[in-house]
């Protein structure tokens, strides 16, 4: 079938036989939508912040020396009977720390990230306005990796370092969430959106799954160098994170230069309207400030979005966090180790 027969003003897109219309591939940036891509990227660093979160976690069993701390409270408690179950008494199957931290300086060092934490999720949302929230959370799991790197120089620099390093890495990933959800404000869909943010919450909990075994083993089998790898293998990972971020990664779909005609049409037709919109619209029937104003009508979903955003983050760090977590690892070594020396008598 030739063109001869075609007016010169015709589109090569008109001239195209039906045929190779329909057997035409598309490109890879069309079968890979955009938003998918920082879906999948933002999974990703949300699971690498919480590993750099927990590893130490697990990490400080092998750092410390149970057998001195043991020792030291023997001596202290010497009017006492002796503890015939204490670290002193067991072979342990990895070598023993060489810092002679207390469990009331453990518990100062694995809370200080939250002293940190409490502090700057507020900012998140406004920080994303002015650096723009592609920055703000690829950047901050970046700072955040280059801080796990140093992790194990600044416990040989002191436990003021290792505190003060562990009150920036919490401060550092406090801004994340917002930024994340400022992020999606301009990528997903509305109907889309519960799903995408769901996908990339998981992440958090995959992070924290896989550094716990992952932790262990390395400081079992000494690989690396025992505890230390923990640090740069997933210090590592964060940078290497960083990369794809920088280049796959952007602010607004309109700035993405990759992403095809029809995906930006369709997040633009199905974005919610802008602050500027909604201010044109119809207004409030009641303006006042009493207590029926703020617990029902208008309000009444933010009331649920505010529970929804709060009650799971408490119960997880009260059941999984500072109380529990932070301490499960060296309670869960203490209870074996226990456990062990009374199988021996």
């Amino acid at each position: 079938m030739g063109y001869q027969h075609w007016p010169a003003n015709f589109s090569d897109e008109i001239k195209t036989p039906l045929l190779e219309k329909r057997i035409k591939k598309k490109s890879l940036r069309e079968r890979i939508p955009a938003r998918y891509v920082l879906t999948f990227l933002t999974f990703l660093g949300l699971g690498i912040q919480y590993t750099q979160r927990v590893n130490l976690n697990v990490t400080m069993v092998a750092m410390v020396n149970s057998t001195s701390i043991a020792v030291k409270e023997n001596e202290t408690l010497s009017d006492e009977c002796p503890n015939i179950f204490s670290a002193a008494n067991v072979t342990r199957e990895y070598p023993e720390g060489k810092y002679t931290w207390s469990p009331s300086t453990q518990g100062v060092i694995l809370g200080a990230f939250y002293y940190g934490y409490v502090f700057t999720p507020l900012l998140g949302g406004r920080l994303s306005e002015l650096l723009g929230a592609k920055w703000l959370l690829g950047g901050g799991i970046f700072f955040t990796s280059l801080l796990t790197l140093i992790t194990p120089m600044a416990a040989e620099w002191g436990i003021g370092v290792m505190v003060a390093l562990r009150v920036i890495v919490g401060a550092a990933q406090g801004v994340n969430s917002a930024s994340m959800y400022a992020m999606f404000s301009r990528w997903a869909p509305t109907h889309e959106r519960s799903r995408l943010l769901s996908i990339c919450t998981i992440g958090q909990h995959v992070g924290t799954i896989i550094t716990m075994p992952t932790s262990g083993f390395l400081i079992q089998y000494n690989v690396g160098g025992g505890w230390p790898s923990v640090f740069y293998l997933f210090g590592l990972i964060g940078c290497l994170w960083f990369v794809f971020w920088v280049f796959l990664v952007y602010n607004t779909p309109a700035e993405h230069p990759r992403i095809s005609k029809a995906e930006l049409v369709y997040i633009q037709q199905h974005l919610p309207q802008t602050s500027a919109e909604r201010k044109s619209g119809p207004p409030r029937a009641d303006t006042g400030l009493g207590a029926k104003y703020w617990l029902t009508g208008p309000h009444t979903g933010m009331w649920g979005l505010i529970l929804a955003c709060v009650l799971p983050p408490w119960e997880f760090r009260l059941i999984s966090g500072q109380k529990s977590f932070c301490w499960l690892p060296g309670h869960m070594t203490h209870y074996c180790r226990n456990l062990t020396s009374s199988h021996r008598l």
